[in-house]
């Protein structure tokens, strides 16, 4: 009976590995009634906003010929959340622009037909053979790439930030802006996180610098999505001491 039951386990995994890119893309394409609004950085969500799921792409347009199109060969992040408005999908690209990653957002009613379609793009990428981004690794470049690619997870008040994360340290700056803040990774001696806000939907970080010699500090603060922020935190941390900093015992008094 096992036998029988591990053969039948083994046809079905293949059955449903074995779809192709064909008929993904028409399940997904029939399914579009269930995705209630779609939405990127440069089209607001709106009523008016519409999806196409091409063999090469994913394409959102709205009533004024703006666009947002998204390579399915460049996909390396899902991203997923539950709002009070609906359950929602990020579909986020290896391109980044303006500072951040290329994303489309997709809000559904239930999560049952949000993970259903996130099980169908992620048969597209394996099908592709892209490769994701992780928050698991301990190399340095993927732990600079997974950081990178958080962009869409931070932000602070209205201003357009953004930070940017390299072999030298963080890069604190504004969309559109001169000014910017760069903390080496070894000059870094505070690195905190905390919950913010009574709907901890937040985590509020600060990066503190000091150098003993000059005695000059900086500070860079921004919130980061609490789904994230804990690896977020982690990996931080992990990228400063690696570089040489040396953190300070923030419990000591």
């Amino acid at each position: 009976m096992k036998l029988i039951f591990s053969f039948l386990l083994v046809l079905f995994y293949t059955f449903i590995n074995a779809q192709t890119l064909e008929e993904t893309i028409d399940w997904l394409n029939t399914k579009k009634s269930d995705v209630i609004s779609v939405e990127s950085y440069h089209l607001p969500k709106n009523s008016t906003n519409t999806i196409l799921f091409s063999f090469t792409k994913i394409r959102i347009d709205n009533s004024n010929g703006g666009y947002t199109s998204i390579g399915f060969d460049t996909i390396n992040d899902f991203r997923i959340s539950e709002t009070n408005e609906s359950p929602a999908l990020y579909i986020v690209s290896s391109y980044i622009h303006e500072g951040l990653p290329l994303y489309i957002k997709m809000n559904f009613q239930t999560i049952e037909i949000r993970d259903r379609f996130k099980k169908a793009f992620s048969h597209i990428v394996n099908l592709k053979g892209n490769e994701m981004v992780t928050s698991l690794s301990s190399e340095k470049k993927d732990m600079l790439e997974w950081l990178n690619s958080r962009s869409i997870d931070i932000f602070e008040g209205e201003n357009k930030l953004r930070l940017l994360y390299d072999d030298v340290g963080i890069k604190k700056y504004y969309l559109k802006s001169t000014n910017s803040i760069l903390i080496n990774w070894s000059k870094i001696k505070s690195i905190s996180y905390n919950v913010y806000g009574e709907n901890k939907k937040y985590y509020v970080f600060n990066v503190k610098s000091s150098d003993s010699i000059t005695g000059n500090s900086e500070v860079i603060k921004f919130y980061v999505y609490s789904g994230v922020a804990e690896s977020y935190g982690e990996i931080l941390k992990d990228l400063a001491i690696s570089n040489g900093a040396q953190l300070i015992n923030e419990d000591l008094f």
